[in-house]
Formats: structure tokens, sequence, C-alpha cells
């Protein structure tokens, strides 16, 4: 939201100012822009002719000239708005008023922020263990840095609103939100310590990798020529030691 640039609408053969460094557009800064504007020709007082015809204006009555304009540029201004700023466009016919000056508002974007309206959103990554057992994290704002408490459960996408943290709304006290959307960041390498505790934490939820005997199976399978699937083997692990149960039972009664 920094880098505003007004363009010039009150001619076609207007160049177009360049303003100073930005700020964001959620304060009231002002801007110095140079542009061409037209005045009234101090030889002939805006006639166009004198004795004999003025060679300042041509017989136009106006003369172009540069001037540095101060424009005030509110807090929560959108991209498009035009500002007016009165009485600083060309110099009226015959010494007449002078007229506007309108400057269009370009706003940039940000590389971390992004804008609708008055609220802004804004990704933040999150490990699995913050996400599985809550914590704490640091999230950007506009203007500074807010510390923020993470829910355990948190899941892909899950989303924090943060009131009162957006952008200014344009003429008025309030402010919009910012949302914090939570990514979690899953790591590509582990340690070796780090793949056991996670295997085991995979047998206390009850979930099947790919385990070691299932390794061992089929390489026993491809060498007797065996068909071996993991369906099979998923099989064998889920209701094999209830036939062997019952395989007891039955020779000892």
């Amino acid at each position: 939201f920094k880098s505003i640039h007004p363009t010039l609408l009150t001619s076609p053969h207007r160049t177009s100012p360049h303003l100073a460094s930005p700020r964001l557009a959620s304060q009231e800064v002002f801007r110095q822009a140079f542009f061409e504007t037209r005045q009234t020709c101090s030889a002939c007082g805006g006639r166009g002719y004198s004795q004999p015809v003025c060679t300042s204006c041509n017989g136009v009555g106006l003369v172009w000239d540069t001037k540095e304009v101060v424009v005030n540029i509110p807090a929560g201004v959108e991209d498009g708005i035009s500002l007016r700023v009165r009485d600083k466009g060309d110099a009226g016919r015959n010494g007449g008023p002078r007229g506007h000056l309108y400057v269009k508002i370009q706003v940039k974007g940000h590389p971390h922020f992004k804008r609708n309206g008055a609220d802004v959103h804004i990704n933040v990554p999150i490990s699995v263990t913050q996400a599985i057992l809550g914590g704490t994290t640091k999230v950007p704002l506009l203007h500074g840095v807010e510390t923020i408490q993470i829910p355990h459960g948190t899941q892909p996408g899950d989303r924090m609103t943060l009131r009162q943290r957006g952008i200014k709304r344009l003429n008025s006290d309030s402010h919009g939100k910012q949302f914090v959307h939570f990514k979690i960041d899953i790591p590509k390498k582990l340690t070796q310590k780090q793949q056991e505790i996670l295997e085991e934490f995979a047998k206390e939820c009850g979930e099947v990798l790919h385990a070691k005997e299932d390794e061992a199976k089929a390489k026993a399978a491809a060498s007797s020529g065996t068909t071996f699937s993991l369906y099979q083997a998923a099989k064998d692990a889920l209701f094999g030691a209830e036939e062997e149960k019952e395989k007891k039972q039955n020779d000892s009664a």
C-alpha cells in the first residue's frame, strides 16, 4: 500500500508528476508534485493580442508554466480514487478563474499483505507441533508486530481475525480487520530420532505405515513367485491375531 502516484487529468498534454518516497495508504500523507499548467499571459493580460500581436503566447492568451503542488492524501484511499485540488488547474480565459487539478491515485501492492477494502490478509507459517499442540507466534502488522496464541488442533487453512488491525477507513476513525491465515510448514528432512518419534505417534493413532514386516513379506513373495499385495498385508495385520486366538481355543478344546 505504498508508492502513491498521481496522474494529471486536466489535459492530455500534461506530463505525470513524480512523487516523493512512499508511505502506507492508511496514514494521512502529503505529496509534492511537479506539473505543467497554463498561466495568464503577463504580456497581453490574457487578451491574446497587443500592439502588435503578443509574441509570448502567440495570441492564445495563455502560456505554459511548471509548478510544484502539495497534495494531501487522506488515510484509507483506494486504488482509482481521484482527488480534486481546487484552483490548481489551467488559468481561465480573459482573466477568468482557474480550473481544478485532478489527481488519480494508484496504490502499489505489498509483498506480504493482501488488501480487500479496509481489511488485510497475511499468511503466517507455523510448525506441525504448533498446529497440534498450540503455541505462540509473532505476526507482522501494518504498524508493528503482535504475538498471537495458536489454538491447539489448528488445521491447514484456518484463520484468526485481529480486529481494528486493518487499514483506516476513509473519512472514519475505525479500522478494518487483519486476517491471519495459518500455513502448516511440513519438514522435508527428519533426524533419526524425529522419525522414530513420529512413527511411535502413528502407532498410537492406529495408523498403518510401511512396516518392515511388510517389506520382508514382499521380498519373500517375490522370491517364491507368489503374489503379494498391500491389501493382504493389511488384512493379515488386522485379522491375523484374531484367527490365531480362535485356533488356540479350538486346539485346547
